[in-house]
């Protein structure tokens, strides 16, 4: 018979004779080819096995002082999110308000640089309507609308964001696990964009106002027009270019929540 160590090279899979006794190395840090080495791995792992490690791992002391800074760390994040929200809504409320109390409707338009009159022509005399005091109706009850619909919109983003802090006024486990429930929420309903359409309805608002008001300085005096018409145009190209600019340079501070809305429209990625 044969020496088996003088035979040739095992073939691929077949199984290797362990070294003689006298001969044995040991090796450091390599595992020779077919070695059978076995890890013991758990079937399954349960929540019940995470919870048993951590006990072990961590006291009860250092799990409640985990708790309570993760608590005080959602705490500052979401509050202060929510705190700029509802200072936003107010100051939009406060706008819409100054701009309601001055619409006032006079017969044959509404007319928001002048009180109502009250010597109202006799319903009986068939009045004729312009062409322009139709345009006049249809872009300053649509700007009248619109501030409407931003109020609207504002009021029930507040009650939302009460809603969203209400009850939770500590820092233990439970608030925690609240508060970042609330906060996944608001994130997947999108309440942010919501918020952030109240400011667009305004300036949508204020566009069909300005467009209005042209329309009727043109028809009233076109000196005064021109000049009115020289004051819109500025303050619309300062608005466009301040609004648009951050689509093209990344670093510019002129974001609002416009450019916002604008920017997902146009990167939707």
């Amino acid at each position: 018979m044969s020496d088996p160590t003088e035979e040739g090279p095992p073939s691929l899979g077949a199984p290797t004779l362990p070294p003689a006794a006298n001969n044995a190395k040991p090796s450091v840090g390599k595992i020779s080819a077919g070695a059978d080495v076995s890890v013991a791995i758990p079937d399954r792992v349960t929540i019940e096995d995470v919870h048993k490690t951590c006990k072990e791992v961590y006291t009860e002391t250092e799990k409640t002082t985990a708790w309570t800074d993760v608590a005080v760390m959602v705490e500052k994040y979401s509050d202060k999110m929510i705190d700029q929200w509802i200072k936003e809504i107010d100051t939009n409320l406060v706008l819409i308000s100054s701009k309601l109390d001055s619409f006032s409707i006079n017969h044959p338009f509404v007319n928001t640089t002048q009180p109502s009159s009250t010597n109202c022509p006799n319903t009986d005399t068939a009045v004729p309507i312009l062409r322009w005091a139709v345009w006049l109706n249809r872009l300053w009850f649509s700007g009248l609308i619109l501030s409407l619909t931003a109020a609207s919109i504002g009021l029930l983003s507040k009650q939302w964001l009460n809603e969203y802090s209400s009850g939770v006024f500590e820092t233990s486990r439970h608030a925690a696990r609240v508060r970042q429930y609330h906060l996944e929420n608001i994130k997947a309903w999108h309440v942010d964009a919501v918020v952030d359409s109240i400011p667009v309805l305004l300036m949508i608002s204020l566009v069909c106002f300005l467009a209005g008001l042209l329309i009727f300085l043109w028809n009233l005096h076109h000196t005064v027009a021109a000049i009115a018409s020289v004051l819109v145009g500025m303050l619309a190209v300062f608005s466009i270019v301040v609004t648009l600019l951050p689509l093209w340079k990344p670093k510019c501070a002129y974001l609002s929540p416009q450019i916002r809305m604008i920017y997902h429209i146009w990167r939707p990625e």
